[in-house]
């Protein structure tokens, strides 16, 4: 089945993130929202897709995730924050 932004934690979108700068192996750790949708298992023009958009917007908001636009392109990368709450989260046994 596949993951719906409603079914995907906060946290697996972080490790996607995470997954998908892994996986790219650039200088740059911020990835572009298709990336992060092959990691989720979401369909990139979907309304899934489109869901996942505003979460990503929550969690930079929230100070998880940074925005940068390389070659103007929307990328996403954990911040230093980001990074701290999904390691705190994997050692809990929750991601």
């Amino acid at each position: 089945m596949t993951n719906t932004p409603e079914s995907t934690s906060d946290e697996r979108i972080l490790a996607a993130i995470q997954r998908a700068a892994h996986h790219r192996a650039r200088k740059t750790a911020a990835v572009p929202v298709w990336a992060i949708c092959a990691h989720l298992d979401i369909t990139r023009r979907s309304g899934a897709a489109r869901r996942l958009r505003i979460r990503l917007d929550v969690l930079h908001a929230a100070g998880l995730i940074a925005l940068s636009r390389p070659h103007g392109i929307q990328a996403w990368a954990l911040t230093r924050d980001g990074t701290r709450h999904l390691q705190r989260e994997r050692r809990a046994g929750r991601v």
